[in-house]
């Protein structure tokens, strides 16, 4: 008996699960690395949530863990000898926070959020048309996103992008 298309079936049924039912939730988790921009932890930091007014410490690896009670946050986040960061963070579990520093911008931070992963497992090859709507840019993606993707996912997880046929 071949369990994979069960197991396909499955696991689209929980990954729709986590998409849509999850921020149903009264409160969840928002997990997170707080990092400068050569990858080194910025150790206790403070991430405050101004909406829940709530917040917590970063370890000494610059992770943290905050209970959310809303979909939509407004996280700040500080350190020692640091100016405040604001992140707007909008339907997210986890995230990875990279504080640059420009010297061309007196006191001022950019916010490098690596999130969303996508994966496309299908049942059977089938076409795939992909927005996403956010209020930033990316820095990197593959294939190049161009308003959008359109791919032809198979089940074994290859993509091959329509408007230039290269395979992913």
């Amino acid at each position: 008996m071949n369990i994979a298309p069960k197991l396909n079936k499955l696991f689209l049924i929980i990954f729709i699960n986590q998409l849509f039912l999850n921020p149903i939730r009264a409160q969840f988790t928002l997990v997170g690395k707080v990092s400068d921009a050569n990858g080194n932890p910025i150790p206790f930091a403070i991430v405050w949530d101004s909406i829940a007014k709530s917040g917590t410490k970063c370890n000494s690896s610059g992770f943290f863990e905050l209970k959310k009670t809303n979909l939509n946050n407004v996280l700040r986040i500080s350190s020692v000898g640091k100016p405040i960061t604001k992140v707007v963070v909008k339907n997210q579990d986890s995230l990875f926070i990279v504080m640059i520093d420009d010297t061309s911008k007196k006191n001022k931070r950019d916010i490098v959020i690596k999130k969303p992963v996508i994966y496309l497992y299908p049942e059977k090859e089938t076409e795939v048309n992909l927005k996403i709507e956010f209020e930033g840019k990316f820095n990197f993606t593959y294939p190049a996103y161009e308003n959008g993707w359109v791919v032809n996912a198979s089940p074994n997880g290859k993509l091959i992008n329509k408007k230039d046929n290269k395979t992913y």
